[in-house]
């Protein structure tokens, strides 16, 4: 297990791992070494076989507050060519890599938000399968307060979470959402009790960990692929996916437990 400057990646049960943002008295904002790390963890979490679910978290009292401004200042120094080049290069290299990876994880990821989720959070945010926040966490895409446009995906995310209108609003208003707004708006899965944000995800990683590996992972797939497919080909996919699962160990331990009345023992 590799260890990070940054970063924290632990596993808290049987095949339920978390990866937390490890930079609490900057509100977890996104250094340049964070970014690169969060690439590399993601990368790194992708090929370990025993992740079954994993739950992305903040140290401290946020989830994260956008990217470090402190970092941007410094490139400052740099010309306008030079640094337009460093920064498409850091996007190429690790934002992009991490947004394909987490977003396309062999397993189900759950994001646990409180406290601030601004700029790269919220689209850090977005990447996991669920979104639980607490009740103390607010969101805003924050990109042009300091003259920038999005990045992590975040125009690609927020659309398919939240639809083109508001995503528009979001990322050109620059405005402050709470977690009850960002529920409304379906940015966020579910709201809990600022005491009760460890105990949901953990709760949901541990169901996911102890379910039907092949069907979740079907599942991912088919709702990732539903909004660039026609009707004709998701049908195609859903009789594909179906079928597949059918033929697993998982279905024939789950009909067998409904008919036993036990709860199912899915194998792994």
């Amino acid at each position: 297990m590799k260890t990070y400057a940054t970063l924290v990646i632990t596993e808290k049960a049987p095949g339920v791992w978390a990866l937390q943002l490890n930079r609490p008295e900057s509100l977890n904002a996104l250094s340049m070494q964070m970014l690169e790390e969060l690439a590399d963890a993601a990368g790194m979490l992708y090929d370990l076989p025993e992740v079954r679910a994993l739950i992305i978290s903040g140290a401290g009292n946020h989830f994260m507050a956008g990217g470090d401004i402190r970092d941007f200042h410094r490139s400052l120094a740099l010309s306008p060519e030079t640094r337009k080049a460093q920064y498409r290069a850091v996007i190429e290299r690790a934002a992009n890599v991490l947004v394909e990876r987490l977003t396309h994880a062999p397993f189900p990821v759950v994001s646990a938000v409180r406290g601030a989720c601004a700029g790269f959070g919220l689209s850090l945010a977005l990447m996991a399968d669920l979104v639980v926040a607490s009740r103390s966490a607010y969101f805003t895409t924050a990109y042009l307060n300091i003259g920038l446009s999005a990045d992590g995906g975040m125009s690609y995310l927020l659309p398919r979470a939240v639809g083109a209108k508001r995503a528009a609003r979001w990322l050109l208003l620059a405005e402050r959402f709470s977690a009850e707004e960002a529920l409304a708006a379906g940015a966020v899965s579910e709201i809990v009790a600022d005491d009760q944000l460890e105990a949901r995800v953990m709760e949901i990683a541990t169901r996911w960990a102890h379910g039907p590996r092949h069907a979740l992972l079907r599942m991912k797939r088919l709702l990732a692929e539903s909004m660039e497919h026609t009707l004709e080909a998701q049908l195609l996919e859903e009789a594909e996916a179906f079928s597949a699962c059918s033929a697993t160990e998982e279905f024939a331990e789950g009909v067998t437990a409904f008919l036993e009345k036990r709860p199912p023992r899915f194998p792994g």
